[in-house]
């Protein structure tokens, strides 16, 4: 494989194209011969562009010229990126897999993005020649790229691909640059699976749970980060909130406003389901967030039932740990503070039995009073 190089400057035409002897003999085998563009045939494909049909036969001299024309007739970025990745993919169906590589546009901006996406997605080449030419890449380039390839496999095989020889040296790269380009490449790869995940799961939606627990096992080998991975199951994961809850709650927090953001908003998802069963499934995790756990299921909860919330506490305190029983009475304690309801907030703080807890808690109520009281001076 070719060298981790993910150059910071642009690639020239023929930097990062060599594929392997084999390859080539059979990309000339497939090849269509080129005649002079003048002497085509108007053969056209059913599909079609901003109006604008792309050849069967297309050669990468007409479709050079025809992008040309193309950007003349249409001044939208959207027509134009979307007819250089149709060319891109048809060039690469026929076998011109080195002069696709060559049209790509040297410009950074949507056409070279999508042309990238669509050229790693239908080279004719192999596994380990596409990921030789993702390692060459300049930085910016990986995500797009590393999505094209991803699109070459069905959600089922990314395991697969994943843990194959020529994808983990691929990863095993990353340790000859430093640490900060590094983790920029973890990220725009991250990226690019995040990208292609996002894309089956919406045209599939019936297979929504099967791929969260491929995206959960990736993440939890480090390929798919987690704010991505939380992302996926709170855009997607809503039809089946308990479901859901079992393929996040054991990842700890990682000190992400977003991830507890995320969190928060899929244990909102199983309250409105069924309050009393999510509370139970949140007190039962031994996850280091389980204290911001409880802050976020008592705050949803008394929006979506104050009374009912407070009433499950007080039923249920007698058969709740000392602890947990804290940490909801500091949570309750908290939301009425927010609130300014400082009487309902002292009250709530006389309930927590561990003395420092308690005195945190109040401390936090007479701080609240004071500056609300301070305010109110100034306004007058």
């Amino acid at each position: 494989m070719g060298g981790w190089v993910f150059r910071h400057d642009f690639l020239e035409r023929n930097t990062g194209s060599r594929s392997s002897e084999s390859s080539q003999k059979k990309d000339n085998d497939t090849k269509i011969p080129k005649v002079r563009t003048d002497d085509l045939p108007q053969k056209r494909s059913g599909a079609a562009v901003a109006g604008e049909e792309i050849p069967d036969d297309l050669t990468p001299a007409r479709a050079s010229l025809l992008f040309e024309e193309f950007k003349s007739k249409h001044p939208r970025d959207r027509d134009r990126f979307t007819f250089a990745s149709a060319m891109m993919k048809k060039l690469c169906e026929l076998g011109y897999t080195q002069e696709a590589w060559d049209l790509i546009e040297k410009d950074q901006g949507n056409v070279r993005n999508n042309q990238l996406i669509a050229f790693f997605a239908n080279a004719r080449l192999s596994q380990s020649e596409l990921l030789g030419k993702i390692s060459e890449s300049q930085l910016g380039d990986v995500h797009m790229s590393f999505s094209g390839f991803m699109e070459r496999f069905k959600p089922e095989q990314y395991d697969e691909i994943l843990s194959s020889s020529d994808f983990q040296i691929f990863l095993g790269r990353l340790d000859q640059v430093d640490p900060k380009a590094a983790r920029i490449l973890k990220n725009n790869i991250s990226s690019g699976l995040g990208n292609a995940i996002t894309k089956s799961l919406y045209e599939t939606p019936d297979k929504t749970n099967d791929l969260l627990k491929i995206a959960a096992r990736l993440n939890s080998e480090g390929i798919l980060d987690t704010p991505r991975f939380m992302d996926l199951a709170a855009r997607f994961g809503r039809g089946d909130p308990f479901g859901n809850w079992g393929l996040i709650s054991a990842i700890k927090p990682e000190g992400e406003d977003r991830v507890g953001e995320l969190r928060s908003h899929m244990i909102r998802d199983m309250l409105e389901v069924d309050a009393p069963k999510a509370f139970s499934k949140i007190l039962d995790n031994g996850n280091p967030a389980k204290a911001s756990d409880i802050n976020a299921a008592v705050g949803s909860w008394v929006n979506l039932d104050a009374r009912g919330a407070s009433d499950w506490f007080q039923q249920n305190r007698a058969t709740l740990g000392s602890k947990d029983s804290d940490l909801i009475a500091a949570a309750f304690s908290t939301y009425a503070g927010n609130l300014s309801e400082f009487s309902g907030a002292r009250q709530w703080a006389e309930q927590i039995r561990d003395p420092k807890l308690k005195a945190e808690v109040i401390q936090k109520i007479v701080e609240a009073a004071a500056a609300k009281e301070a305010q109110a001076l100034e306004t007058r």
